[in-house]
């Protein structure tokens, strides 16, 4: 697994131990495994039959979550391409 994560938390954290490069690409890439985790739940839920119980605006956001999700997952993955 990465380093520790958690000690970069604060930004007297990140004053105290800046980050290494390393570190900094390791935090990219958990970031994007987690977003991607987060997403395939939500779209999972957005397929099933427990969306149509919901508000029609609640369903709205949550659609529009998903595809901030899913440009965000793309930027990561292109900045991840660059390192």
């Amino acid at each position: 697994m990465s380093p520790d994560l958690n000690r970069y938390a604060s930004p007297q954290a990140l004053r105290a131990h800046p980050p290494t490069e390393v570190d900094w690409k390791s935090r990219v890439r958990v970031e994007r495994k987690e977003l991607n985790e987060r997403l395939a739940k939500l779209t999972t839920f957005l397929l099933s039959a427990h969306v149509a119980a919901l508000d029609p605006i609640d369903r709205d956001l949550l659609i529009r979550q998903r595809e901030a999700m899913v440009a965000y997952s793309a930027i990561l993955d292109l900045r991840i391409d660059r390192l």
